[in-house]
């Protein structure tokens, strides 16, 4: 009974702390530690989200159902989404606060042992 629950223990711990490596690797993507990251890193993080803007600025504008009259928001002048992190586009993040902000510290865990279902770092770590 005894190893079982140290076992428990130890895997609970490891649990603990692939969440914490997890939430530190999406932190900035929710504007936390982002003095930490290099310049490169800051940029990317910058493109991520200007073309993420421009995404969401173009589909509401489809929504509305207005002509899409700006230049800046047509699809064709959209840039590729190869910003040397990504082969094509970034992953799907949730969107809300990171578990360590939620008000019951509760994330969304997935089958794959992840939080938000992500597979690795989002950003190279040099």
């Amino acid at each position: 009974m005894q190893a079982r629950l140290e076992a428990y223990q130890e895997y609970i711990q490891s649990l603990d702390t692939q969440l914490r490596e997890e939430m530190s690797r999406h932190a900035p993507l929710y504007g936390a530690g982002l003095d930490a990251l290099s310049m490169t890193e800051l940029e990317t993080i910058s493109r991520i989200h200007e073309e993420g803007l421009r995404q969401i600025h173009t589909i509401q504008q489809q929504r509305k159902g207005s002509p899409l009259s700006s230049p800046i928001m047509s699809p064709h002048t959209l840039p590729p989404h190869n910003h040397g992190l990504y082969p094509n586009a970034p992953p799907q993040v949730a969107v809300g606060l990171p578990p360590s902000i939620m008000p019951n510290g509760v994330g969304m865990h997935h089958s794959n042992g992840h939080v938000n279902g992500a597979m690795g770092p989002w950003y190279n770590h040099k």
